[in-house]
């Protein structure tokens, strides 16, 4: 499956949810050791623990875990940068205006820049 993610931009996104994965991980532990011995303990032990589990381990309901999403990004295929049509400053472009032909990155529904709505 095709995104509009170069190879580097996906290498990307999967290392921040690796991080966001090791980053959770560590909350729990913490929410865990803060709340040990005190009256909130059974109530984050009951849900709020069992939750963010859920992103790393069960899945919960929908069975998605940041594993999940780890794995859908490694199957996609990012395009080459030399793929994407980008300006002089490495801005990607939509195409040119409609009124004045200029590149540009983002247009109205008519096609047209921001100077020629």
């Amino acid at each position: 499956m095709k995104t509009n993610l170069t190879e580097d931009e996906l290498q990307d996104r999967i290392e921040m949810l690796q991080d966001a994965r090791e980053k959770l991980d560590q909350a729990i532990g913490l929410i865990t050791d803060a709340l040990w011995g005190t009256d909130e303990s059974s109530h984050a032990q009951s849900y709020i623990i069992p939750h963010l589990k859920s992103w790393l381990y069960e899945g919960g309901h929908y069975n998605v875990t940041i594993n999940h999403y780890i794995e859908s990004l490694k199957q996609l295929e990012g395009i080459e940068y030399d793929e994407i049509e980008r300006n002089e400053h490495g801005d990607e472009l939509v195409g040119g205006c409609a009124t004045c032909g200029e590149d540009v990155n983002t247009t109205d529904n008519n096609g047209n820049c921001k100077n020629c709505k």
